[in-house]
């Protein structure tokens, strides 16, 4: 049971973080592009990870 827990954790996770990846690369400033996605990075870690440890 804790293992298929973890696996929807998991995919659920791809499908969140793959998405604005993609997007974020169509940008074409480097430094733009490098800031976007720090700052998802950060989003990421500190309100959806979080987040998504709880319900599963």
């Amino acid at each position: 049971m804790e293992k298929s827990s973890t696996v929807k954790a998991k995919l659920l996770l791809s499908i969140i973080v793959v998405p604005p990846l993609i997007a974020f690369s169509e940008i074409d400033d480097s430094f733009n592009r490098w800031l976007v996605t720090l700052l998802w990075g950060l989003f990421f870690i500190f309100i959806i990870q979080p987040f998504i440890s709880k319900r599963f």
